[in-house]
């Protein structure tokens, strides 16, 4: 199953560091876009991030990205009716430990999710430093009637000649490129519903990302790997204009849509 989100919670929500060791960047940082301005701790054998989102939401996905030395190490998800409490529920796992090209975002989605107010992250660390870039918390939207998506890497390092003639590449880090044509049949999917605005579908995906606003995009849910080193935290590089066929027929409406997702460093 493929999911797609562009509503992070936490742009709206208070987030505190409860964690005893020493905060050297601002955990005030994970509420910007910028992947590069981390929030980082030293000297703590747990990092634990407080979030109060202002009321009760669903929440069945969330995404560390940008984090460093949390590779292998273990993590809780308390969702909870009080700050630091767990009374909705609990989740817990360990953070992947694929290529260092795939370990720095861990996505992570739960099929039910919790409906909760405060979500607490705790993870346990063995390491002296550790940072975050971004936390992403949101209900993900899955269409019904499926979709195809293709995947490749841009690679942005330009090859230079020398002055002696000879050919080197200045490398830079490579962007995972997602190609997706998603498919509905029903106008919902297609354009919300009316007096919804948070109702997921293309068209309010359209409106809301554009090609310079947020966007998560997991083509495959089933399994961390897979969840990992497809799964990308970036924006919409092309978008094409829906195609909608109304036939009279039984079978209603048939709609696609074909948009290309890029990661953000």
């Amino acid at each position: 199953m493929s999911v797609i989100s562009w509503d992070n919670y936490l742009d709206d929500s208070t987030i505190v560091n409860s964690s005893d060791g020493s905060e050297v960047l601002t955990v005030q940082n994970l509420l910007t876009r910028q992947l590069g301005d981390i929030f980082r701790q030293t000297t703590s054998t747990q990092l634990i991030v407080d979030i109060d989102l202002g009321s009760a939401k669903l929440t069945n996905l969330i995404c560390i990205l940008n984090h460093t030395n949390l590779a292998g190490e273990s993590y809780t998800l308390d969702f909870g009716t009080s700050s630091g409490g767990s009374q909705v529920g609990t989740e817990t796992g360990t953070f992947f430990t694929g290529a260092a090209s795939d370990a720095t975002n861990e996505m992570i989605y739960l099929s039910s999710g919790h409906t909760a107010r405060y979500v607490r992250l705790t993870v346990t660390i063995s390491s002296t430093t550790v940072s975050i870039g971004r936390i992403w918390l949101d209900n993900a939207w899955s269409t019904k009637a499926g979709m195809e998506f293709s995947v490749s890497v841009a690679d942005p390092s330009p090859v230079t000649r020398s002055r002696g003639g000879s050919i080197f590449i200045s490398e830079r880090k490579r962007a995972r490129r997602v190609a997706c044509k998603g498919f509905a049949l029903t106008e919902n999917d297609f354009r919300g519903t009316v007096g919804d605005s948070l109702y997921k579908s293309y068209l309010t995906m359209d409106l809301a990302v554009g090609t310079s606003g947020e966007i998560v995009f997991l083509p495959l849910t089933d399994s961390q790997i897979n969840r990992n080193r497809l799964g990308v935290y970036g924006h919409v590089s092309n978008s094409q204009p829906m195609k909608v066929m109304d036939r009279t027929t039984s079978d209603g409406l048939s709609i696609e849509k074909r948009f290309t997702v890029e990661e953000d460093f």
